[in-house]
């Protein structure tokens, strides 16, 4: 048992016990929205993330949405490797 209560009484818990943490990541993407051109969105997505990181934030994952409204990031054309 990790702290709680025994017998009605709180009680705190034993230094060997386990401590446990959270992490917090960000899920984000590149959304063109109003922004001029691709290279905006980029430098301010990265911008954001060194923020994050600074901030203590563990882990910064970004959208896959190639080629539709949803990303800035163009998708692959014929000529483009597989």
């Amino acid at each position: 048992m990790l702290g709680g209560r025994r017998g009605g009484r709180a009680v705190a818990p034993r230094a060997e016990e386990a401590v446990l943490s959270v992490r917090f990541s960000i899920f984000d993407s590149f959304d063109l929205g109003d922004r001029p051109d691709a290279g905006t969105v980029l430098g301010e997505r990265l911008d954001f993330a060194v923020a994050a990181e600074a901030a203590g934030i563990d882990h910064y994952h970004v959208t896959e949405h190639h080629g539709t409204p949803l990303s800035s990031v163009p998708r692959r054309t014929s000529s483009s490797p597989r």
